[in-house]
């Protein structure tokens, strides 16, 4: 075997290769086009073809060492460059020219999203404090499936955040996926820790995993949660806010039959359970009440 066929053999299986992982990602078909440009140039300057003239053969693998070069480079640059030009030129006549221009700006922000959230379910279990009277103890756990609706796999760490002088305890962090590399539980007080940049507020952070773009993941899901327990008065509220774009959310408490629970109207509403069909935007938020009534026999409902 010749070295022009061992050579022909290697750059046969690194085609192969740079096709089957060109099927599974945008980026690698680019990449994959580009490398396949680049050795072929790199063939027809170093290697002689018997059916191709020399001449000619130097000139084309010149042309196609050039034109990969070209397109990694300054095709890339110029492009993303152009998007970024059109859309910030085009976007103020496409979202409405005669808003102001900070309603325009958070628009313009939403257009830029790169995660959404489903199917967000707000578990709330209420339970009185005998060795506190007045007072109840609240174990909430919030769930949620995060697509990344990008065209590019992105990173994803999820927070959650509280003011310090709130009696809130995180228990568990954690993220549920048919993706083994997403998986991940972490329990404990060491989650939490004082934001630098702002003061008086919590944090407790997830690990980083990995998320491809949704048209690439058919199939898997990453679904994260945070549970958390604090101690409230027996008539008082709370909040859960959204910091990422959320369609879909259940809220369902669980309590004693002395307290009633109550949330904001929903689109289907049964006893303890409040379902809402709708997108909730980043800085919105439920609020939900709770009450102990005295001598209530009768189930609760919704105010």
């Amino acid at each position: 075997m010749n070295r022009t066929t061992i050579v022909a053999l290697i750059l046969g299986g690194i085609l192969i290769a740079l096709v089957w992982k060109a099927t599974r990602n945008a980026l690698w078909s680019f990449l994959s086009m580009v490398i396949v440009l680049f050795g072929a140039g790199v063939a027809l300057l170093y290697f002689k073809i018997p059916i191709l003239d020399e001449t000619f053969a130097h000139s084309l693998g010149h042309a196609l060492v050039i034109a990969a070069i070209l397109a990694i480079t300054v095709d890339v640059y110029l492009k993303e460059r152009v998007l970024r030009e059109v859309s910030s030129d085009v976007s103020k006549y496409l979202i409405g020219y005669r808003l102001p221009a900070e309603v325009q700006d958070r628009i313009r922000a939403l257009l830029q999203t790169r995660w959404i959230r489903r199917n967000c379910t707000i578990r709330f279990r209420l339970t009185e404090l005998v060795a506190k009277p007045g007072f109840v103890k609240i174990d909430l756990v919030v769930s949620k499936d995060l697509e990344n609706i990008t065209t590019e796999e992105e990173a994803y760490q999820d927070t959650y955040e509280y003011e310090k002088h709130l009696s809130e305890k995180i228990l568990e962090m954690r993220c549920d996926s048919s993706d083994t590399r997403a998986t991940y539980r972490i329990e404990g007080e060491a989650l939490t820790k004082e934001k630098r940049d702002e003061p008086g507020v919590m944090q407790a952070s997830g690990k980083k995993v990995k998320i491809p773009p949704a048209h690439e993941s058919l199939g898997r899901y990453y679904r994260f949660s945070t549970r958390y327990e604090s101690e409230y008065p027996n008539n008082y509220s709370d909040i859960v806010s959204f910091d990422q774009p959320t369609i879909g959310v259940i809220f369902e408490a669980e309590c004693p039959i002395e307290f009633r629970v109550s949330a904001p109207a929903a689109d289907v509403f049964t006893h303890n359970r409040w379902e809402y069909r709708r997108l909730f935007l980043p800085g919105e938020h439920i609020r939900f009440r709770w009450e102990r009534i005295p001598g209530e026999t009768e189930k609760p409902g919704d105010e």
